[in-house]
């Protein structure tokens, strides 16, 4: 769902429904459930396809803590969802797996996931570093992935794939509000202190 589509007005409830309708869309162009499934839902007959969605991220690590909180909030959106009937009548279950903050594990995680366990969508990403090299695999595999952090690399070239997107405000946006109004209230000399790895890389050039 882009920022540019979206009537500023709109309410959480009619936005989350906005975004659940453009992931069900997803997972129709992806072919994962065709008209017979459909058709089976309506008349009534059990459909066994379980939707599985991957929720890869630091569960050991600097920002344990916040992770945790994340997964919470996914599982309530999955227990909500299943007690609706589900997507399309398909059970949704979250699988998670803990890469502990390391690009090379999420990538490795994020492959098992899809080849291994199937799944149909993938969650998850607190850093920067874990968020593109998860998104490496789910371009490659045409997944949906969506990022649960503030990076702006998976949503530019030559990172972008039809289905990466992310919640959070990129450090180019938070750049823009927080430059202009420090300039206007605070002068034009600024002092930055950023992190030593690819957020406070994206956030400096930000600035700039």
């Amino acid at each position: 769902v882009m920022l540019d589509t979206i009537d500023p007005n709109i309410t959480r409830g009619d936005l989350a429904k906005k975004i659940e309708g453009h992931v069900i869309e997803s997972a129709e162009l992806m072919g994962r459930y065709n008209k017979k499934s459909t058709v089976a839902k309506e008349a009534g007959t059990p459909v066994n396809e379980t939707i599985k969605i991957g929720f890869v991220s630091g569960f050991t690590g600097a920002y344990s803590a916040i992770v945790k909180n994340q997964v919470k909030g996914a599982q309530l959106a999955v227990e909500e969802m299943n007690k609706k009937g589900g997507i399309l009548g398909h059970e949704v279950v979250l699988i998670k797996k803990d890469d502990q903050m390391k690009g090379d594990i999420s990538e490795q995680l994020t492959r098992l996931l899809i080849d291994n366990d199937k799944v149909h969508f993938l969650l998850g990403t607190l850093s920067a570093v874990t968020a593109t090299s998860e998104n490496k695999v789910a371009v490659e595999k045409n997944i949906p992935f969506i990022a649960l952090n503030q990076v702006s690399a998976i949503t530019q070239a030559p990172n972008l794939g039809p289905y990466s997107f992310h919640e959070g405000l990129t450090p180019y946006m938070t750049a823009q509000l927080v430059g202009q109004w420090s300039i206007k209230n605070l002068g034009k000399k600024t002092f930055l202190v950023v992190p030593d790895y690819q957020w406070g890389y994206e956030s400096y050039a930000a600035y700039q």
